[in-house]
């Protein structure tokens, strides 16, 4: 299952970095890849968003049983 992740994550990365390698030569390889940049950096501020949500509820978990 974690393979899939970063697989998906590497690609998600390669698709964003076309431009920076000239992409396909199609006029809308700048947008869209800076949309998916940008969607990446959402999901990863999701991701630490939702760790540290969870860090807090099992800290106050473990405050409640100690």
């Amino acid at each position: 299952m974690a393979t899939k992740r970063k697989i998906g994550t590497a690609t998600l990365l390669w698709l964003a970095s076309l431009p920076l390698w000239g992409g396909t030569g199609r006029p809308g390889d700048g947008f869209l890849s800076f949309i998916l940049l940008f969607g990446f950096l959402v999901l990863l501020l999701g991701i630490l968003q939702l760790a540290t949500y969870i860090k807090r509820k099992i800290r106050e978990l473990l405050e409640d049983i100690y």
